[in-house]
């Protein structure tokens, strides 16, 4: 008797092998969100001869594109995966760096909350006992994590005089796990600059929408939208109350309503696909009229629940799907 529940035939492959084993397998170390795309794109892939044919080819579809924007914001930060190791005790650490990370990550993410504190005490530890330079690499032996050592195309042994150039540690619940994040003392004073920076964004039947954000705010936050139509800007909000008035979405990103407004809209990239918790943060709307453009202005309930310094100090006023 056939189980359509534990074990469909649209999920078997013809090797006889069940379809989530594979998938399980094949996302293993991708982060989170990454993952569930990727996940969610071959499952469709694999029953769509089976199943629902164009229909689940178009989903798998989507939710590659989804997963190839989220790569590509990431991208964009200036940040990417570089290696996965893993420890008997701590399980796995992912590290996260820029282009030329020259032995220091912009991130690192572990399975728990201990094993992050570990990796922070390991570190300081190191610092206190007079090491002018160490690695990752020596870090990470030190909780006996798994990797190659001397491998010239990360560079995770190479010696960093941290007591120089590291500021502060901030550690950050996502998707289940622990990211510490490093705060360089370059990248300190870089922050606290004054910025005034705007993103555009282009439909095919709405125009272009600017993004204005400050450098203080936490990433996926904005103080105003203009668009060239007054449409456009209703579209938007019709949309953004409409995400937060649902029960079941606990936060969503710039990008999310802009997707749900615009059917051509292309520009899923950078800091907004970021989510944030907008029913803790947000107040309202104020509608504005600037020459040609419809402003549309967010006002927050509390300006220091998006300020940088509360963000690293764990203030839960956005989150990562």
């Amino acid at each position: 008797m056939k189980d359509n529940v534990n074990h469909p035939d649209h999920y078997q492959n013809i090797a006889g092998v069940e379809t989530i084993d594979i998938l399980n397998d094949v996302v293993k170390n991708l982060p989170g969100k990454q993952a569930a795309m990727l996940w969610n794109s071959m499952k469709y892939l694999f029953r769509f001869q089976k199943k629902n044919g164009v229909e689940d080819l178009k989903k798998a579809r989507n939710y590659l594109d989804y997963l190839i924007a989220d790569m590509d914001a990431t991208c964009d930060a200036a940040e990417k995966l570089w290696d996965t190791w893993y420890s008997n005790e701590y399980g796995r650490i992912w590290i996260f760096a820029g282009t030329n990370p020259k032995g220091m990550p912009m991130k690192l993410i572990f399975e728990t909350k201990d094993a992050a504190e570990e990796f922070k005490s390991v570190f300081y530890n190191m610092i206190s006992e007079g090491y002018d330079e160490f690695s990752i690499a020596d870090a990470c032996l030190e909780m006996k994590f798994k990797f190659t050592k001397g491998n010239k195309w990360n560079n995770w042994d190479e010696l960093v005089p941290w007591e120089k150039v590291h500021d502060r540690f901030a550690i950050k619940e996502a998707d289940g796990k622990y990211e510490l994040i490093f705060v360089y003392k370059e990248q300190k004073a870089e922050e606290t600059k004054p910025k005034d920076m705007c993103v555009v964004f282009e439909t095919k039947d709405f125009g272009k929408m600017k993004v204005y954000y400050s450098a203080k705010m936490c990433p996926g936050a904005c103080t105003l939208i203009r668009f060239e139509s007054r449409l456009a800007r209703d579209l938007f909000v019709g949309n953004f109350f409409n995400a937060l008035n649902k029960e079941e979405i606990k936060a969503f990103s710039i990008i999310y309503v802009m997707l749900k407004a615009y059917p051509n809209f292309k520009g899923v990239v950078g800091e907004f696909t970021r989510t944030i918790a907008w029913k803790k943060c947000f107040k309202n709307f104020v509608f504005s009229k600037d020459g040609d453009e419809y402003g549309l202005i967010f006002v927050y309930k509390d300006n220091n629940a998006i300020d940088y310094v509360d963000r690293l100090n764990g203030e839960e006023w956005y989150a990562y799907f």
